[in-house]
């Protein structure tokens, strides 16, 4: 039986409140619903094989539906791997042994031996992994986070091999999105440790940003009692060194007589070159000459990037020169034309002329006129459109480090296809070539750990930071301070204000934000209140150990602000809500001055 080693923890989201600029007189909090349903990541361990030539990680995601805090197999939706480097390349050859003895009055000793072989070529590209916040949107309703996977190889004009993963390179990417109503999951890439990963690597820790421990919840930094799961991934072990070279070989003994003297020994023999960096294999596609196909086709030509002739090596453009091989697929003959129409029946002939006088003959009747030309034949078809296919070939038995295969056929509905559909169907392939890509190099270092990302920051026109944005609207946004708290703001500076109870008849004693009712609710304390008739901001109080208040009644209200700002008394009222707090704007983390307009940077 194959035992996998499994990691399995439940992605979920920070539920994120803001106040609105409506005037809703009876409520306008948002009360605490039920708990949707979260994503979930699982992590497994893949063994060397076709997924990961030498081993790693596969990361599954899906949603938790039957909310067991864990990623069955029945919910997965999606699979993403994460591959070891290839092991390195196999150490240089030892230094030749020393030369045997010189033979008696024998000549000089013959040349010493060969100087060592030349360094290996460059090594393969390292495989980076970059983890970036996901805000949301389309891909992420509530956001999350997104992995990117590709080679540090310079693709479309980045920079090779400086430790980045940039747009360009890029190969594969996909989303770990945060569920509702729960905190949020985070990612973080490190160093693999030193036990774990000798020869060094990279790892990534995952968990719940809840405050587990000694953490903080919902400050977007995973802490060290917030981990809940973490892995390693090892570079590839340096190749074993090559075996010592043979002693060289014992000088011939000289003629017969007085012994000569020694001979000196042989020179060495010098270093060999380096050897070259192997040369990508490239592909072109263009119409097919006319000499070749008659109706037309494409020609397929294959070769090396290596400069042949007069071509420039590495440049990514397979030049004439380096052609190595190309083959045709042309277009299928026109149909033949349709056979003539039938000549139409001869006319008939004109009635005999009348007898003339005397007895002369009279004239012959006139030919009857031709009979109408036969209708034309149809048209022959045209020839079948050549297709051309590129698939990508796993790391396996074809390629052993993955490649392309080119499938290239006619458009005819060969073997159950369907003609002239424009898809080349697997009956109507006529040729197929792979080409596979070259050896993975050794490992390279790892890159220098990529800058924190972050929010868009929202200033107003002094230049204060008001915090990072968390969302917006036509009329306003809601931001988080660097304090870790949430407020709303209008594009005009002003702070939307809500309703709150009071006990005393001038809206200053008290304060109660309204819950709509006597029934319990729960909101986020983190989310400010500002209390347009003191000039302060409040916050619930009491909240639970996951930030959460849970409204109750306060006895008889006296008066009431509305949403507008304004205070009015009333009778026969219970202050039904949540307790309020005041909190200044220093320990909020909010401006004492905001002045418009405001940037989101």
């Amino acid at each position: 039986m194959k035992h996998t080693t499994k990691m399995t923890l439940l992605a979920a989201s920070l539920l994120v409140w803001g106040c609105g600029g409506e005037n809703n007189e009876t409520n306008n909090t948002s009360g605490g619903g039920d708990s949707a349903i979260g994503a979930a990541v699982r992590v497994d361990v893949v063994a060397a094989g076709d997924d990961c030539a030498a081993g790693g990680l596969a990361i599954h995601t899906g949603l938790d539906t039957n909310q067991n805090g864990a990623l069955d197999a029945s919910e997965e939706t999606d699979t993403q791997f994460v591959c070891n480097g290839a092991d390195g390349q196999d150490g240089e050859v030892g230094e030749a042994g020393a030369p045997g003895e010189d033979g008696q009055a024998g000549e000089a000793g013959e040349d010493g031996t060969s100087g060592l072989d030349g360094m290996n070529g460059e090594d393969g590209f390292s495989t980076l992994v970059n983890l970036t916040e996901e805000m949301p949107g389309a891909s992420c309703p509530q956001g999350g986070q997104r992995i990117d996977v590709g080679l540090d190889n310079g693709d479309g004009g980045a920079t090779s091999r400086d430790g980045v993963l940039q747009l360009e390179e890029v190969d594969q990417s996909s989303f770990v999105c945060n569920g509702a109503d729960a905190p949020v999951n985070l990612i973080v890439p490190r160093s693999a440790t030193a036990a774990a990963c000798p020869g060094g690597g990279y790892g990534l820790d995952i968990g719940l940003d809840n405050g587990d421990g000694n953490g903080t919840a919902n400050n977007g930094v995973l802490e060290p009692d917030e981990i809940d799961a973490s892995r390693d991934v090892c570079n590839g072990a340096d190749g074993q060194n090559g075996a010592d070279g043979q002693d060289g070989a014992d000088g011939q003994d000289g003629a017969d007589g007085q012994n000569g003297a020694d001979g000196q020994d042989g020179a060495d023999g010098q270093n060999g070159a380096d050897g070259q960096d192997g040369a990508n294999a490239l592909i072109k596609l263009s119409p097919s000459p006319a000499n070749i196909c008659a109706n037309g086709g494409q020609l397929i030509e294959t070769g090396l990037d290596n400069g042949d002739g007069n071509g420039t090596a590495n440049n990514g453009v397979l030049e004439a020169d380096e052609v190595d091989s190309a083959s045709a697929v042309c277009n299928g003959e026109n149909g033949q034309d349709g056979a003539d129409g039938q000549d139409g029946a001869d006319g008939q002939d004109g009635a005999d002329g009348q007898d003339g006088a005397d007895g002369q003959n009279g004239a012959d009747g006139q030919n009857g006129a031709d009979g109408q030309d036969g209708a034309p034949g149809a048209d022959g078809q045209s020839g079948f459109t050549t297709l051309v296919n590129l698939v990508t070939i796993t790391p396996g038995a074809t390629c052993s480090t993955g490649g392309q295969r080119i499938d290239v056929g006619l458009d005819n509905g060969d073997g159950n296809g369907t003609a002239r559909n424009g898809t080349l169907e697997s009956g109507e392939v006529d040729t197929t070539r792979n080409l596979c890509n070259g050896a993975n190099g050794s490992n390279g270092q790892d890159g220098a750990d990529g800058a924190d990302g972050g929010a868009q920051v929202v200033t107003d026109a002094a230049g204060r930071n008001l915090g990072k944005l968390v969302s917006l609207s036509a009329s306003g946004i809601t931001l988080l301070t660097p304090n870790n708290y949430y407020y709303s703001v209008a594009w005009d500076g002003a702070f939307y204000t809500s309703q709150i109870w009071y006990s005393d008849a001038s809206c200053s004693v008290g304060p109660v934000l309204n819950s709509g009712g006597a029934a319990p609710r729960q909101t986020y304390a983190a989310f400010l209140v500002w209390d347009e008739s003191r000039g302060t901001f409040a916050q619930t109080a009491n909240p639970d150990a996951n930030g959460f208040s849970t409204s109750g009644s306060y006895g008889t209200a006296l008066s009431i602000q509305y949403s507008d700002g304004s205070c009015s008394t009333i009778p026969n009222s219970t202050r039904n809500g949540w307790i309020l707090n005041d909190i200044s704007r220093a320990a909020a983390g909010i401006p004492n001055a905001i002045t418009p307009p405001l940037t989101v940077q």
